[in-house]
């Protein structure tokens, strides 16, 4: 007994130094094959993990280790990687960037140690595997949870065509325009004019000088037209259901699994939901009554169960061709769907104005900023503070204001400026007008600080997203900007970030539409002296 006490302050300080001594380590099996699954019109051949589209959602806590064994019994090469999570980049899941593809009939082994809690998800980075089932949700629940709610649940939005994507991408190559659903005419534009004041003229004018510019459709919402638009792997004619209690606070996961779908969502039967964390990272809670999800994005957002009622989340997608549910019941006996109204912003809207802020009257204008959705505005000209207000109507950046100190803008920062470019007739993306394959990586020096400018001269919303880092974004709140993996850059617009750059190796950044990844916008970013990791 007195050998035990005489040796414990040394376990207690050795657990202190090394957390990972009282770390679980969890090993798991997931095995990507083709099954035929029908979650369209008709059945198709489609990529499952263990069986399931999406793919088996993977929960652990924070400081967890993993040992993930990927079998392929495909034929060809697969991966999968970890949106989100910080691994050492050889187990970032990139083929021919961070590790080999995983051949036919082989199994990779990912090793790594969650460093973080939240809402994130995985996904496949190999061809179109992603478009074609290659998705699921990965939560790290923390250590000890700060939040009160009575449960919680995840709801992985997706979109689904019942044609191969290799098809797809092929059509959109002969023509940018081959699935586009909104074709507006002159007389459109001129009947639009005629009803708008000054501001919304000089907007449509230059609209359509944009238009031509980039050769592009206006506001091209969606370059891909899909036969289904789905939640936790349900169409709306058979929604994902789940019962609930009136009077318990529910948290709801919410990830966007579109391979190029954003998605304008709300919930019907609640007046308001609060938001609570974004992108798997907490801020301070705001009530919206919607908010616009960009591809691989999330958000955490808690819901009172205030009535005896089912409550629907509706999720539509932006070019307004389709929607997906989830309904939630305080009875059995209450309807799985409805009718529920879609969506119905005029074309031309404070959502596509993207002045600059600078000089803005704050009081005045940051309360009208409670009805846009996520604009192109210069956040980087705000030196000031934003309150975050109470409640808004649509959810925009700016209301995310981080829990925590996330970085120190004083702080000396290289400036980094990429030019999202594109050209719909050829269906090339990319940045700077320069497409992957002809690109110089970016090059980061470990221990300093980027400040990236984002600059998008197209007329589509492009989700930007890095590996291995973090953006904080410039949402004019300081040192409480929050952290994010994946931005959303409107069209026209502009956003500004700072990158601590603090994982040496080597990384993709990259549009999360999936089609324009592949079709060049995409840059690799290697580090100046790289550590090449021993594992």
């Amino acid at each position: 007994m007195k050998y035990c006490l005489k040796y414990l302050p040394l376990l207690f300080i050795a657990c202190a130094l090394s957390p990972s001594l009282l770390a679980a380590t969890h090993t798991v099996d997931l095995t990507m094959r083709y099954e035929t699954v029908t979650l369209g019109e008709k059945p198709v051949r489609a990529i499952t993990v263990n069986g399931q589209i999406p793919a088996p959602e993977l929960r652990f806590t924070e400081g967890d280790d993993l040992i993930i064994n990927l079998h392929n019994e495909l034929d060809e090469p697969g991966s999968i990687h970890w949106h989100g999570l910080l691994v050492p980049y050889k187990m970032d899941g990139v083929p021919w960037v961070s590790m080999p593809p995983v051949m036919p009939g082989e199994t990779f082994q990912y090793r790594f140690n969650l460093q973080q809690s939240g809402t994130y998800w995985y996904h496949s980075h190999s061809k179109f595997h992603e478009q074609r089932g290659l998705y699921g949700a990965f939560i790290v629940e923390p250590k000890k949870e700060p939040l009160a709610y009575d449960r919680e649940m995840t709801l992985m939005l997706s979109d689904w065509a019942d044609r191969n994507p290799d098809e797809t991408y092929r059509n959109l190559k002969k023509d940018g325009d081959y699935y586009k659903q909104f074709h507006p005419s002159w007389k459109f534009f001129w009947d639009e004019y005629r009803k708008a004041d000054e501001a919304g003229k000089k907007q449509v004018r230059e609209t359509i000088a944009h238009m031509q510019q980039m050769r592009m459709g206006v506001w091209d919402w969606g370059d891909v037209a899909y036969d289904a638009f789905l939640l936790n792997g349900k169409t709306p004619n058979q929604p994902w259901t789940e019962q609930v209690v009136q009077g318990e606070t529910v948290r709801l996961r919410i990830i966007n699994g579109g391979a190029s779908s954003y998605f304008n969502l709300r919930i019907d039967g609640a007046e308001y939901f609060t938001v609570v964390a974004a992108d798997g990272q907490p801020v301070e809670p705001v009530k919206a009554q919607r908010l616009l999800m960009g591809m691989a994005e999330t958000y955490d957002i808690l819901l009172k169960i205030d009535e005896d009622k089912p409550y629907y989340v509706y999720a539509e997608s932006q070019d307004r061709t389709g929607h997906g549910i989830a309904t939630l019941k305080t009875r059995p006996d209450q309807a799985d769907s409805a009718e529920l109204p879609a969506f119905n912003d005029p074309w031309f809207t404070e959502e596509h104005n993207h002045h600059d802020m600078a000089g803005m009257d704050q009081d005045h204008d940051m309360a009208k900023m409670d009805h846009s959705q996520h604009s192109g505005h210069d956040m980087s000209s705000m030196a000031m503070t934003t309150h975050v207000p109470e409640a808004v109507i649509k959810l925009d950046y700016n209301h995310l204001r981080a829990t925590y100190e996330s970085h120190r803008q004083q702080e000396p920062a290289i400036d980094i400026t990429l030019r999202l470019t594109g050209n719909m007739e050829r269906y090339i993306w990319s940045f700077d007008n320069v497409r992957f394959e002809d690109a110089e990586p970016i090059l980061f020096e470990e221990g300093k600080t980027y400040k990236l400018t984002l600059i998008n001269d197209t007329m589509m919303h492009h989700p930007i997203h890095i590996h291995g880092h973090w953006f904080v974004m410039d949402t004019g709140n300081g040192n409480h900007n929050p952290r994010k993996h994946t931005i959303d850059v409107p069209p026209m617009g502009k956003r500004v970030a700072w990158i601590k750059a603090e994982a040496n190796g080597k990384w993709l950044f990259h549009c999360h539409n999936l089609y324009h990844m592949k079709a060049g916008m995409t840059r690799l970013i290697n580090y100046h002296n790289m550590v090449e990791d021993e594992e």
